[in-house]
């Protein structure tokens, strides 16, 4: 089990710096090819980055999460039948 935890943080930690330079980039392009403000504007668009945002990062941690209780389970199983 030490091993699946090494290996979910470094995972995890590839991922949130991965998800944090492709939410900049999304962002960017997004804001200059739709031509709406920036997410740092004052106009009242600039929530919709917020919601893109929030929307992107739930999907890698639903996908995350998922792929860590799948190998939680495997590992159970495995531990149940040969135990």
């Amino acid at each position: 089990m030490k091993r699946l935890v090494l290996l979910a943080t470094a995972f995890l930690t590839v991922i949130i710096f991965a998800s944090g330079h492709l939410l900049s980039f999304v962002t960017t392009v997004l804001a200059v090819w739709l031509d709406l403000p920036g997410p740092y504007a004052d106009d009242p668009t600039a929530w919709v980055w917020f919601v893109v945002n929030v929307v992107i990062l739930f999907a890698i941690s639903f996908a995350f999460c998922r792929w860590l209780v799948r190998q939680v389970e495997r590992r159970v199983i495995e531990a149940d039948t040969f135990g």
